[in-house]
């Protein structure tokens, strides 16, 4: 992708504090407080003026180069598919990846939100997987009871282009499920060992 003098205007640019307060706001669980906008802003606008930062910033927001942030919404729905960051973007994975800021939100559509049935593989009774807008999950009585929480990370455009990712209360590692199929109505998911699951919404 060709990098447009507006794309490196809106690299240097300080956003305002406005602008990172809406963003903390839809993309951290707060409380957002003024402090906490003032703060980042301040430490955005110090990258800013210290070209050898900024690039070693720009750097470690790559995620090809371990700053990742997948699953969280900012880096899923802001930041997707960005190797360069604009400085709201910055902004974000400065709040994500450096301690004093508010925890990510996690990417959890509405798609896939909600109570789902499983029908394959059958079980008797039938599992509930429950995944609740915020992140919390459940699935007892299935190989994935001891996962707590959820999000989506994204391959593509489409929604269901991505994969589910199941965490426990450590958050030391994730289950990966890929989509294979979503609509209102059902979801049919590929772990990482057979069999395919398919879930139908209660």
């Amino acid at each position: 992708m060709t990098t447009t003098v507006a794309d490196i205007l809106e690299q240097r640019r300080l956003p305002e504090h406005d602008e990172i307060a809406a963003m903390l706001s839809k993309y951290f669980v707060g409380p957002i407080t003024d402090d906490v906008v003032t703060k980042l802003r301040a430490e955005v606008e110090r990258v800013l003026a210290d070209p050898a930062l900024h690039a070693g910033m720009a750097r470690g927001f790559h995620p090809g180069n371990g700053g990742r942030g997948f699953g969280c919404a900012w880096r899923e729905e802001l930041a997707f598919r960005r190797t360069d960051p604009r400085s709201i973007d910055l902004a974000a994975w400065i709040a994500w990846s450096q301690p004093g800021y508010p925890p990510a939100r996690p990417f959890c559509p509405d798609a896939y939100a909600g109570t789902w049935i499983q029908r394959e593989p059958m079980t008797s009774p039938p599992a509930r997987w429950v995944l609740e807008r915020d992140g919390r999950f459940s699935a007892p009585a299935t190989s994935f009871a001891t996962r707590t929480s959820w999000c989506v990370h994204r391959q593509g455009t489409a929604i269901d282009d991505a994969s589910v990712w199941l965490a426990d209360n450590a958050r030391v590692g994730f289950k990966r499920l890929v989509v294979l199929g979503l609509s209102p109505s059902e979801l049919t998911l590929e772990p990482a060992t057979p069999p395919t699951i398919r879930l139908e919404r209660a």
